[in-house]
């Protein structure tokens, strides 16, 4: 394997292996610090919908910055002290402020790493989803082995995921340079990434999904291990079933990528949701649960890496990291503050959290029928004929 993508791989080892015991554990540590109900919900809104804000100024700030690298290094920088702080916190209100203030800083680490990452591995043409394999090991790894060493004591997840994140400096400083372009204006700025061919409807269709993985990753832990039989270290083996089915969607997802496009594909994406959510809302068993994980790299990770992949063809070199900001704050921020919003109304007024996955079940089978229609009458939306 090629430098660039040896020290490509070692990030997104890292990253992932970080996100797997925060995003994995998060609303664990937050049941067993006392919280819940709307407290509950206003905790896990706060991170996306942050992240709305931060997410296009910290891309905005990479692309002007004379080395790009250098917005990725603060954000995780910034990140390590603020989890060892959230560690210590015990009320509420401690707990809170140092969540929104952390939300100010890690959700930007993803797209400015992915914007680093597919930007080195274009210019050295080595395949993203070969790259991005490492993350999926990692994150299975790292799950199981969170799920059993922290037992039945969240609270100290954070210190975990603080020392994932020290290596993670690490990796990021080994990234290969980028150029910012400090001086490089396109007229109307981030507002043309709006513009970029075929953008809209992708970012409509990656938003409806995101809006139900945001649902996903902010309850599943609470649900599943409110299920008879499901433990905290079974938990882990979840996480792990759902890494492992990504990992024949990155060997082939650039072969697939270039002969269906990202719509087409991200449709198949919707129905794979549909199906994995109506499964975690109609049956009550931890096997059920576990089997609806092996579905996740169809329903998921296809759809990041097409959205991913066709923003970085399409967008101009002084727009990447604009690009993959907005896929971050479209999907990952507004998407998923909805969603949990939404879902976690739902799951508290009718006292099922398995009531808001048959919501999100709902969203993406609506998706899938109002988008069918656009994606299947365009052509192969592979970014290979349509630059901005």
């Amino acid at each position: 394997m090629k430098k660039p993508a040896l020290q490509c791989a070692l990030f997104m080892a890292l990253y992932y292996g970080a996100n797997a015991v925060y995003q994995g554990y998060i609303s664990k540590f937050y049941q067993q610090s006392g919280i819940s109900g709307s407290r509950l919900i206003l905790l896990l809104v706060s991170f996306p919908l942050l992240s709305i804000l931060s997410q296009p100024l910290w891309g905005w700030a990479s692309d002007r910055m004379p080395r790009r690298n250098v917005a990725l290094l603060i954000t995780v920088g910034a990140s390590i002290p603020l989890l060892c702080l959230l560690g210590l916190m015990k009320g509420y209100a401690g707990i809170a402020i140092v969540s929104c203030l952390f939300a100010l800083f890690y959700p930007c680490v993803q797209p400015l790493g992915d914007s680093l990452i597919l930007q080195s591995l274009q210019e050295s043409h080595i395949p993203y989803g070969r790259v991005r394999l490492a993350g999926s090991v990692s994150y299975a790894l790292c799950s199981l082995a969170a799920g059993a060493l922290l037992g039945r004591n969240y609270r100290a997840m954070p210190w975990m995921a603080a020392g994932m994140l020290a290596l993670l400096f690490g990796g990021a400083l080994l990234l290969p340079p980028q150029a910012g372009r400090p001086h490089t204006r396109i007229r109307g700025g981030f507002w043309q990434v709006f513009r970029l061919p075929h953008a809209l409807p992708l970012l409509g269709l990656v938003m409806l999904l995101q809006a139900a993985m945001g649902y996903f990753y902010s309850y599943f832990a609470l649900h599943f291990t409110s299920l008879n039989g499901g433990s905290g270290a079974l938990l882990g083996w979840a996480y792990l079933i759902g890494s492992a089915s990504e990992i024949p969607f990155l060997l082939l997802g650039d072969r697939l990528f270039d002969r269906f496009g990202a719509g087409r594909l991200m449709l198949v994406s919707a129905a794979a949701l549909t199906l994995r959510f109506g499964i975690l809302a109609l049956v009550r068993s931890p096997i059920a649960a576990l089997a609806s994980q092996a579905l996740h790299g169809l329903g998921f990770v296809v759809m990041m890496l097409c959205m991913a992949k066709y923003m970085s063809r399409v967008a101009p070199p002084a727009l990447r990291g604009s690009a993959q900001a907005v896929i971050s704050m479209a999907g990952y921020g507004i998407s998923r503050t909805f969603g949990v919003l939404a879902g976690g109304f739902i799951s508290n007024r009718l006292g099922s959290i398995g009531a808001g996955f048959g919501l999100m079940a709902a969203v993406c089978a609506l998706a899938l029928i109002g988008f069918a229609p656009v994606f299947l009458r365009l052509p192969v939306l592979n970014g290979k004929k349509t630059k901005f």
